[in-house]
């Protein structure tokens, strides 16, 4: 008797939360997990009849789900229609809209219609302007020039100061080296040849010559204010992206540089690329030639310019222990449902949007998150977000719930876009936080990277002090390939991690296509096929990290080894013809510098140094 008592006390509470919750239906995360729709279908018919489960509505919006998850577009069509006036219309509709654009009727041929032929689209003013620098880069006394520069401002001083040297004659244009008009040999293709190994002060003079050669020439000074023009029409375009930005900021300077009537301008113009840089490649590159600059009293003679130096540490918060801030990026479900929460008391929804229907689209969204719908959950916050008035306030939840789900890809762009709309300029008031810069630069899968270094099995020939030994160069290149989502797919049908084709991931493991392709989203085989490409690529380019780098992108056929024959390693992507294998070098670099400051402290010129004698 007491047994049948307890029994009816049990079935009483749970009919009364039933109905104050409105519904307890769950479906097994297993069954999910496993794809097994069918038996999901069936168990969502027997909860439907079920008086323990009062909230049909919500069981219908569960069914649709499952039947989108099916790839039964119709059936989760027609639902969705009919709940388009309920209590969950918020989400209802949106996927109402979706299927229609993109499944509904997927079956049924399409209508054959002549092709229009389409007029030949105009080149944009960026592109324009990128070829044309491209074109001024490549003459003889520019390139002479930009080879020069890169060397004076990287040098390699072996611990030694510049300052130390001896006051060397600038004017005169002698060295004790002999004649600075001999530092570049014309070779037969009549192109200067880089030379790495000339000291300090013969690089200055050469410099100096090279500047007052190019201002010499009115042809060259003309292209000079031509393309100032261009960058200034391009900077006040309000759709440039800030990384954008940056570069023309960069070239600004150098222009002014080469103009050299107004050195002012010339200053301001690198600070801009330095300050409004956006974590981007031209951010540091900046850095570097301003703290440079600064302390040489040598380049500030040359230069004529007035630079003050800066110091990361006052923009960007670089913890002590930047392992222990990574190892804390995650956060559990309960911080999640408590921020959700917040993000959504603090969003200002347009007053179209009915409170009670939002009460309802919080409900279901938690609905979703409780039961492991990961996808449905993303897609009623991005409808939640379409409403709100302040839609980037979702923006930091979104950092961390897809930290939480391990889609590290999302993660980093919505970080991004957090900085690059919020700081849209460097200030000492708002430093890019430490759990930022770990978000963008993180350690996902370094162990995987630590151990195939730790097999000796690859770059036998290869110095042990290259950084091709560097865990960071793998995380970088990880960084530019997919932002650590493992089963990326690409337009090319590059896959993982690494994005290799299956065809070279076949080649490189001695496996079959098939088997390639299955297993190129698994890290430790995508990981270990790209380990052996780049292996191979250091014996085609003898160990040159950025022919591997751009290579590694390009193709080791398309990347051809002229575009490193007598240039400096750092202009090598200004110069490259194929943007997107020179936008790959520059990240890829800008993500290997930022690894070494964060991780082990070393400071961008030592950083872009190492990657300058890993060069040759």
């Amino acid at each position: 008797m007491k047994n049948k008592k307890r029994t009816l006390s049990i079935l009483l509470s749970i009919a009364i939360l039933t109905l104050f919750s409105g519904c307890l239906y769950s479906i097994d995360s297993s069954i999910l997990e496993q794809n097994e729709y069918d038996k999901a279908l069936d168990d969502i018919t027997r909860a439907e009849s079920s008086p323990f489960y009062p909230d049909k509505e919500l069981l219908k919006v569960v069914r649709a789900t499952i039947l989108e998850r099916k790839e039964d577009y119709d059936g989760a069509y027609k639902i969705y229609q009919e709940l388009s006036n309920s209590q969950y219309s918020i989400y209802c509709i949106n996927r109402i809209s979706i299927i229609e654009k993109f499944y509904l009727h997927k079956s049924k041929e399409k209508e054959k219609s002549v092709p229009i032929e389409k007029p030949a689209e105009k080149e944009s003013p960026l592109t324009i302007y990128e070829r044309s620098l491209r074109e001024f880069l490549s003459d003889k006394d520019l390139l002479n020039f930009y080879n020069l520069f890169f060397e004076v401002i990287f040098f390699d001083f072996n611990g030694k100061n510049a300052e130390s040297l001896d006051k060397l004659d600038i004017d005169s244009g002698n060295s004790s080296s002999g004649d600075s008009n001999l530092f570049y040999i014309e070779d037969k293709e009549g192109i200067y040849s880089y030379n790495p190994d000339e000291n300090y002060k013969y690089k200055l003079n050469a410099l100096k010559l090279s500047i007052s050669k190019i201002r010499d020439n009115k042809t060259q000074i003309n292209k000079i204010n031509d393309l100032l023009e261009k960058s200034r029409n391009l900077l006040n375009t309000s759709t440039l992206s800030i990384t954008t930005k940056s570069k023309i900021n960069y070239y600004k300077f150098l222009f002014y540089l080469l103009q050299g009537d107004k050195p002012e301008l010339a200053s301001d113009a690198l600070y801009a690329s330095f300050y409004e840089g956006g974590l981007y490649y031209y951010q540091f590159l900046s850095y570097c030639i301003i703290n440079t600059i600064s302390k040489s009293d040598y380049l500030n003679e040359i230069f004529k310019i007035n630079l003050e130096p800066v110091d990361l540490k006052e923009f960007f918060e670089i913890s002590k222990d930047f392992q222990t801030i990574f190892e804390s990026l995650k956060k559990d479900k309960k911080y999640l449902k408590s921020a959700l929460k917040s993000t959504i008391n603090n969003a200002n929804f347009s007053s179209s949007t009915k409170k009670n229907l939002l009460d309802k689209h919080f409900f279901l969204s938690s609905y979703f998150f409780e039961n492991n719908f990961y996808l449905e959950f993303s897609r009623s916050i991005f409808y939640f977000k379409d409403r709100a008035l302040n839609k980037d306030i979702f923006n930091p939840f979104l950092v961390d719930y897809y930290l939480f789900t391990g889609e590290y890809d999302k993660a980093i762009y919505y970080q991004l876009d957090i900085i690059s709309k919020s700081l849209k300029r460097l200030t000492r008031e708002t430093k890019i936080s430490s759990e930022s810069l770990a978000c963008i630069f993180p350690l996902w899968y370094k162990e995987v990277v630590e151990q195939k270094l730790g097999d000796g099995n690859f770059f036998a020939n290869i110095n042990k002090q290259s950084i091709l030994y560097d865990k960071f160069l793998y995380l970088s290149l990880i960084n530019s390939e997919s932002n650590f989502n493992s089963s990326v797919v690409s337009t090319a049908n590059a896959i993982g991690l690494m994005q290799l084709l299956p065809s070279t991931a076949s080649w490189l493991m001695n496996c079959s296509f098939s088997e390639a392709k299955r297993q190129l989203i698994e890290p430790d085989f995508n990981i270990e096929a790209g380990f052996k490409y780049i292996d191979y690529l250091s014996k085609v380019f003898n160990g040159n990290i950025i022919s591997i780098i751009g290579a590694y992108n390009g193709g080791h056929n398309g990347f051809a080894k002229k575009a490193t024959k007598n240039v400096h390693p750092l202009v090598v992507s200004e110069l490259y013809p194929v943007s997107e294998t020179a936008t790959y070098i520059k990240k890829t670099l800008r993500s290997y510098v930022m690894y070494k400051l964060l991780y082990e402290k070393v400071e961008p010129e030592d950083s872009f140094l190492l990657i300058i004698k890993n060069s040759p």
